[in-house]
């Protein structure tokens, strides 16, 4: 599973929607911190939570169940994939080389650690500079 996935390419003025959540494999019992991204119109961070949630579901075969904790920051995806979401905000750039990362999400807040949301963006972008407000 790719850490950081945005829809759309870079362009001017781009804004993207983001979260930032903790999957983890309950049949090996690995976490993996993924960023999820879109800048579809009229999407709220809930659309992208749920986005990420049948990703991960078709990943599985599309055959498992996708069950939604009550707080709707937890989901189950089958027996295979729990997925917390930790937070998120938006990403925004105005060239093919910077990012900036501010805001936070209505439906989740904003993630606990930003600097570490920073540094999986360079890693998936190593060229590009990644600036956030704190």
């Amino acid at each position: 599973m790719k850490k950081v996935v945005i829809d759309s390419s870079y362009t001017n003025g781009n804004h993207h929607k983001y979260i930032v959540a903790n999957v983890t494999d309950n049949t090996k019992g690995c976490v993996i911190t993924v960023i999820r991204a879109n800048n579809k119109e009229g999407w709220g961070h809930s659309g992208v939570f749920y986005f990420l949630l049948q990703e991960i579901k078709n990943m599985c075969g599309g055959q498992s169940d996708v069950e939604v904790g009550e707080n709707k920051k937890i989901a189950k995806v089958g027996n295979f994939f729990t997925v917390e979401c930790l937070g998120g905000g938006t990403l925004s750039t105005d060239s093919e080389s910077w990012i900036f990362i501010y805001g936070s999400s209505t439906s989740y807040g904003r993630e606990h650690d930003r600097r570490q949301t920073s540094l999986i963006l360079k890693e998936e972008f190593p060229s590009f500079t990644i600036d956030f407000e704190y």
